[in-house]
């Protein structure tokens, strides 16, 4: 949508920016994190130097929504506290920004004194998803319909 080239552009600007989607790829890595995640989707999911496969996992759980919420309840209150973590680390700036693509889906705006809400067309969003994550339509499409609608996502804001 976009959210990557604003926080690029604050960061360039001397902003600390917490990223939800660098924490929660790291988060897959953690030890304990992986060893549930084997248990719930199986081996299938690790490559062959036995990292967490993302585009297997999301094969997996995008698209079945009792996958998706069992892969939630195992990686997010993981990535909320790493969030947490880092959001405290900034002690002397008077402004850290936190880029969240689920930032509603997962409670996150409540850390958050305000929102910025990136969107662009439907379309474009579908496309930079299969163009950046080397993805087919149908599999991008499923990873966005996993999402709040950006309508709604607009009227939250702050």
């Amino acid at each position: 949508m976009g959210k990557s080239t604003i926080s690029n552009f604050l960061r360039d600007k001397g902003i600390p920016i917490v990223d939800a989607d660098e924490i929660a790829h790291a988060v897959l890595e953690f030890k304990a994190v992986k060893v549930q995640l084997v248990k719930a989707f199986g081996p299938p999911i690790l490559n062959e130097q036995k990292q967490v496969d993302r585009k297997q996992l999301g094969e997996i759980v995008f698209g079945e929504s009792k996958k998706l919420g069992e892969l939630n309840q195992i990686v997010q209150p993981v990535i909320r506290q790493e969030i947490i973590r880092q959001l405290k680390s900034f002690t002397t700036e008077s402004v850290v920004v936190l880029d969240a693509p689920v930032l509603f889906e997962q409670g996150y705006e409540t850390l958050v004194d305000c929102i910025m809400v990136v969107s662009t067309t439907p379309a474009e969003q579908l496309q930079r998803l299969m163009e950046r994550d080397h993805l087919t339509r149908e599999d991008a499409q499923k990873r966005i319909d996993a999402q709040m609608p950006i309508e709604i996502k607009q009227k939250k804001r702050m």
